[in-house]
C-alpha cells in the first residue's frame, strides 16, 4: 500500500513488481553509504535559505517522512552487511574533513556479503475473494469476448 495513498494499491504493487523486475534485479549493493544526518527541521530551514522554485512545495511533514524512510532504507543495508558512515550534518562540515572520515571508515573491516540487492517481499493481499466472487468476475470478464464472436463462431484460438 502506498503510505501516501497518491496511487491505488493495485497501481503501486504494479509499479513495484517492475521495478524489482527492471531496477532491483541488477542493482549491486554499495560497499559504503554515506548518509548526511540532519533533522528534518534543519533541512526544511536551508530549503527556505535557498529559495528554489522547485522546492517550494516541501513542507516539513513531508521531510519527516523522507527521514523516516531513509532510516529503514539504511537499517535494510545494514543488515546486509553494508558499512554505513553517518555523517553528522546538522551544521556542514569542510569537505576534506568528510574525505578524511571516509578514508578512516573504509578502513574498518567489513561483513559485506551480498552482491545483488534481493528482490521485496510480496505484497500482503488483504482480501481473498469467495469462490462466488471470483466466478462473478470470471463471468463478467468472459462475456464481451462472447458477444464479440459471430454466431457459431469456436471460443478455441485453433481453427477445427
Amino acid at each position: 500500500r502506498h503510505p501516501d495513498k497518491v496511487i491505488s494499491d493495485l497501481d503501486y504493487n504494479t509499479y513495484l513488481d517492475l521495478f524489482d523486475n527492471m531496477v532491483l534485479r541488477e542493482l549491486v549493493f554499495p560497499q559504503l553509504l554515506i548518509y548526511l544526518d540532519c533533522r528534518p527541521e534543519t533541512a526544511m530551514e536551508r530549503i527556505k535559505l535557498r529559495g528554489r522554485v522547485m522546492e517550494q512545495g516541501i513542507n516539513l511533514e513531508y521531510l519527516r517522512m523522507l527521514k523516516n524512510n531513509y532510516e529503514e532504507f539504511i537499517s535494510e543495508m545494514e543488515q546486509a552487511g553494508v558499512r554505513i558512515l553517518r555523517v553528522p550534518w546538522e551544521t556542514f562540515i569542510p569537505i576534506p574533513e568528510v574525505v578524511r572520515m571516509v578514508h578512516e571508515y573504509s578502513l574498518k573491516p567489513s561483513s559485506f556479503t551480498k552482491w545483488v540487492r534481493p528482490l521485496r517481499r510480496p505484497p500482503v493481499i488483504k482480501h481473498n475473494p469467495t469462490v462466488e466472487e471470483a466466478r462473478s468476475v470470471q463471468a463478467e470478464t468472459a462475456k464481451p469476448a462472447a458477444e464479440a464472436r459471430p454466431a457459431g463462431a469456436s471460443a478455441s484460438p485453433v481453427a477445427a
